[in-house]
């Protein structure tokens, strides 16, 4: 079992929300899971992909295909991590990780956070403001970086998907 708290899908994207608009995300109803299947911004990856949606006022992040995603925090925001096997990321495998990615690409618009939280959850399910409210399946991951303006980077390495959030302000 991994120290790190950990979410997946049941076959969809995970959605990256922040906090402060999680409920207003929809799932399947009202086009909400539809849109993060086909989200703007789109690059895939080696395996999963990436893509920005819109959540209210907000920008979001849509993270394509079931694969099991943990959150490390770090001195300046923190990195999700996307696994291309069944098994936990632990703290000193993400760690590795991170240390190994060496070539990162700044990606898309960058995620203000009013509250400091995201909430990774399965984008098939609705959202809501308490993340004990979400009843994805495969559970609410939330990752705490503290309010402001977070830059994203992508990279990949061996076995991983990373999106490195650094606060720009």
């Amino acid at each position: 079992m991994s120290d790190l708290q950990e979410t997946c899908t049941n076959g969809g994207p995970v959605l990256v929300v922040p906090a402060e608009a999680a409920a207003a995300w929809r799932g399947t109803d009202h086009g909400d899971y539809d849109r993060a299947c086909n989200p703007t911004e789109h690059t895939n990856l080696d395996y999963g992909a990436i893509g920005g949606v819109t959540v209210g006022d907000h920008h979001a992040i849509a993270l394509d295909l079931e694969l099991l995603t943990t959150f490390l925090s770090t001195s300046n925001g923190g990195v999700i991590l996307r696994n291309y096997e069944e098994s936990p990321i632990t703290r000193e495998i993400a760690e590795q990780h991170v240390k190994d990615a060496k070539d990162w690409a700044r990606w898309g618009k960058p995620l203000s956070l009013t509250d400091g939280r995201l909430f990774l959850f399965d984008s098939a399910f609705p959202g809501a403001a308490d993340p004990t409210q979400i009843e994805a399946d495969e559970g609410v991951l939330v990752a705490d970086l503290g309010a402001g303006t977070y830059a994203i980077d992508i990279a990949v390495t061996e076995g991983a998907e990373l999106i490195r959030l650094t606060r720009a302000t």
